[in-house]
């Protein structure tokens, strides 16, 4: 049995590659990326399956130190990204093989093009992606608080952005005392996007709400704001039920996190005058309301003293009607009670004197002087013999005098 050593092998296999002189632009995911003190970078490249989505090929390259400060900062310039785990790109590999290192595979350039156009098909894809899952609009359907006054801030604490925000709130010359409260979170780089959202929980489980959320950062380049690209962190922000508002970069950046959010500005600088300003509004219209209020005071205690003194003269006009009116009555009753009082009078005493002829009439006195006498009996008129007795007293009244006797 014939057999070769493992040197005739590797050296075999690395004459076979270099004969095939493989060098070609080959498209892959980047599965992990390193570098290490020398300044070589090491990238684990993979395909994945259409369908399953499992690895179906994987190869180790390689940008050699000398490579990667030609190829790397012009990637940067071009696609606003740096390689980072999850990129598609399409790379010039050169495969070769070594019989102590094996098998070798050499990046040597890279296209921006088809980065570019990747990162915006992802970018496309994660927006239509949250409109048929109708989010795309629900913070912005959020009703903003007439006063911005309490105000949760997601920045990195050393931020310039951030200061740019705190000075221009502080420095307003409106006199507005805003409370503003960090929430300190990555901003940039693998995980920014878990660590936004770390803070956005810890604000939403705070006993008392704020009346916004404020997300800013100084831009930066395009790789830097790649996390806000993020489809996970685009849909918890749509999703989030206090308005938030975005100065994540300048004119140019505008990434997916700021056309979900309640309202998008360029700058920080931009977010802290759009703040400012929705205050304003509010006094404005404090301002308005209350020149209306005067106005219509005004105008009602005009028409009040009108009313008034129009009243004021119906009311003596129709005092003075009803006292003359109620004077001629007064007179006419005077009058009437007069006739009637002295036709009163006289029947009265036409009856008085009738009365007085009847009295005379039967007066007793007339009777005793046409010689009749009246005899009583214990002060009481005696009407009968039977009505005394022997040695009762008895008085006789004559007209001229009284005469007691004795019955016998």
């Amino acid at each position: 049995m014939e057999a070769v050593s493992l040197y005739e092998l590797t050296a075999g296999i690395r004459q076979a590659i270099a004969d095939m002189q493989i060098s070609t632009w080959v498209i892959a995911e980047i599965s992990e990326i390193n570098s290490n003190r020398s300044g070589h970078v090491y990238i684990d490249l993979i395909e994945k399956s259409s369908i399953s989505g499992n690895v179906i090929a994987k190869l180790r390259a390689t940008i050699w130190r000398s490579c990667a400060q030609r190829i790397l900062p012009k990637f940067e310039v071009e696609t606003g990204q740096s390689l980072r785990s999850g990129m598609k790109g399409m790379f010039f590999v050169t495969v070769g093989f070594h019989e102590v290192y094996g098998l070798s595979a050499n990046i040597s350039a890279i296209n921006s093009e088809f980065t570019l156009g990747d990162i915006e098909r992802q970018r496309r894809e994660t927006i239509m992606r949250l409109e048929q899952e109708g989010v795309i609009d629900m913070n912005k359907s959020l009703q903003l608080p007439t006063v911005l006054k309490h105000i949760a801030i997601i920045s990195a604490e050393t931020a310039a952005g951030y200061g740019d925000f705190c000075k221009q709130i502080e420095n307003n010359v409106y006199g507005f005392n805003l409370s503003l409260k960090l929430y300190p979170a990555q901003m940039q780089g693998i995980g920014a996007d878990n660590s936004i959202m770390e803070a956005l929980d810890r604000i939403i489980n705070e006993p008392k709400h704020p009346d916004a959320v404020v997300i800013i950062r100084g831009g930066g380049s395009r790789s830097d704001l790649a996390c806000f690209d993020s489809y996970e962190l685009a849909f918890y922000v749509a999703n989030y039920p206090l308005p938030i508002l975005t100065g994540i970069g300048h004119e140019r950046d505008n990434s997916v996190v700021d056309i979900v959010a309640h309202t998008r500005l360029k700058t920080p600088t931009a977010v802290a005058e759009f703040i400012i300003g929705h205050n304003v509004e509010f006094l404005n219209l404090l301002d308005a309301l209350s020149e209306k209020i005067i106005t219509l005071a005004r105008s009602f205690y005009e028409l009040r003293n009108t009313k008034v003194e129009a009243l004021f003269l119906s009311l003596r006009t129709s005092v003075n009607s009803i006292m003359h009116s109620y004077s001629e009555r007064l007179t006419q009753m005077t009058n009437t009670i007069a006739l009637t009082s002295n036709n009163i009078v006289s029947q009265r005493l036409m009856q008085l004197d009738g009365i007085e002829q009847i009295i005379k009439a039967h007066d007793p006195r007339d009777l005793l002087k046409k010689g009749y006498s009246l005899t009583m009996i214990n002060g009481k008129t005696l009407r009968s013999a039977k009505e005394v007795n022997a040695g009762d007293k008895i008085q006789t009244l004559l007209s001229d005098g009284v005469v007691s006797s004795i019955v016998e």
